[in-house]
């Protein structure tokens, strides 16, 4: 079995599609500086768009950008196999971690 790299995986569009035939009723309130109003202006009125929808769209495509990646990666064949051996090889003993797991919890303590 090999590991392929997709560039978007199929719950992103699908979760895209999702979000854009929601009900809009939730509300995120976002300060801006003077500056970054009048570029989001000219943004928005380039694209033809409402403000809302520009942010929307561009926050959406930036969390499409940013989550994938810390769910989904890409190995070459032997990237794979290293990847594979390393889960079936047997656990190694870290006598630091043993000491740490014989603490008390933070927790527990007195």
């Amino acid at each position: 079995m090999r590991a392929v790299a997709r560039t978007h995986p199929p719950d992103v569009d699908r979760r895209s599609r999702a979000i854009r035939s929601e009900t809009r009723n939730e509300k995120i309130d976002l300060r801006v500086t003077p500056s970054a109003k009048r570029a989001l202006q000219i943004a928005v009125c380039a694209a033809q768009r409402t403000v809302s929808g520009f942010v929307l769209e561009s926050a959406m495509a930036r969390a499409e950008e940013t989550l994938p990646d810390r769910r989904y990666f890409g190995l070459d064949a032997n990237q794979w196999e290293a990847f594979q051996a390393a889960l079936d090889a047997a656990p190694r003993s870290v006598p630091r971690m043993k000491r740490l797991l014989r603490q008390p919890r933070v927790f527990e303590r007195e």
